[in-house]
């Protein structure tokens, strides 16, 4: 069984060679700092960041666990059990890689556009995730300026905002802008 799932991981990483993408991970990053939203990532499940790799794993294999114990039909939830036992640490590892590079990934879309990523593995705990995202909006402040250089180029350029005389203040916002093209 152990040889299958390699195999199976093996055919999956030669489909993703075969098949690239039309688009790339900056291409979404440049579209979403030039949209001029706020996004703010919730990621249901398992939180993966800022973990070290056996916790991932460990992560991981509890997140499945967690998922199978809902299975009511007695016959599945041993198939599922027993598939679990005999998964490869390699295939956890691999998932779980997948997975942080999936919310990484999302995290810094979140915070090129001034907002946050959180994680949530209960229900529950989504109406404090809302809360938190509305006091935030409701907190914000719009600060514009003129920039010295007039170029319209098109170009990402770079902003730092700081309130001055208090270095113990955090400004969460963009930390660039794209200036209009001519």
């Amino acid at each position: 069984m152990q040889a299958e799932a390699l195999g199976n991981l093996e055919h999956f990483k030669r489909f993703q060679l075969r098949n690239p993408r039309e688009f790339g991970l900056n291409d979404v990053y440049k579209a979403a700092e030039k949209s001029r939203a706020t996004i703010y990532t919730i990621v249901p499940g398992f939180r993966l960041v800022g973990l070290s790799s056996d916790e991932q794993v460990a992560q991981t294999k509890a997140y499945h666990e967690r998922e199978i114990s809902y299975l009511t039909w007695p016959s599945l939830l041993k198939h599922e059990q027993d598939r679990l036992k005999r998964m490869p640490i390699g295939g956890l590892r691999y998932e779980a890689d997948q997975q942080l590079k999936l919310q990484s990934a999302l995290g810094v879309l979140s915070t090129i556009t001034g907002g946050w990523i959180d994680f949530f593995d209960q229900p529950s705990q989504a109406a404090g995730i809302y809360s938190r995202i509305l006091s935030d909006i409701n907190c914000r402040y719009i600060v514009g300026y003129y920039p010295t250089r007039k170029d319209h180029d098109g170009k990402r350029h770079k902003v730092n905002v700081e309130v001055r005389g208090h270095p113990e203040y955090t400004v969460m916002g963009r930390k660039s802008y794209y200036a209009p093209d001519q």
